[in-house]
C-alpha cells in the first residue's frame, strides 16, 4: 500500500516549480502538499474558482521530470478530496511503468 505523507509548500515547490503553469494560480490555490513512493509522487489539493476542492497527482516521467498524470473528481470539502487523492496516487504507484509513459 503506498502511504502520502505530508510536506511543506517550500518541499514541494522544489521538487515541481518548473513544471507548473504560473498561469494555474489564477485558476486555483494550492492547500496541501504531499509526497509518495520517495518523491516520485507528488500530490495537492487545491480549491479552485468554483470553489471545487480536487486533487492533482504529479510523477516522473522517463527523464526523472515531474508530469501531470492524474487528478480526482471535485467535492465540496479539502477532507473529500484528500481522501480521494489517496485513492489515486495508490492506482498511479502501482503502475509506475504506465505513470513514467504519461510524461514522454
Amino acid at each position: 500500500m503506498t502511504v502520502m505523507r505530508a510536506i511543506s509548500q517550500e518541499r514541494f515547490d522544489a521538487l515541481s516549480i518548473y513544471c507548473r503553469d504560473p498561469r494555474a494560480q489564477l485558476l486555483m490555490q494550492q492547500l496541501a502538499w504531499y509526497e509518495a513512493a520517495n518523491e516520485s509522487i507528488l500530490a495537492t489539493v487545491v480549491i479552485d474558482t468554483d470553489e471545487e476542492f480536487s486533487g492533482i497527482i504529479l510523477a516522473r516521467d522517463l527523464r526523472e521530470r515531474f508530469r501531470w498524470v492524474n487528478a480526482t473528481e471535485f467535492f465540496d470539502t479539502p477532507e473529500q478530496a484528500a481522501a480521494a487523492l489517496h485513492g489515486k496516487v495508490a492506482e498511479v504507484a502501482a503502475e509506475p511503468g504506465a505513470a513514467a509513459q504519461k510524461g514522454r
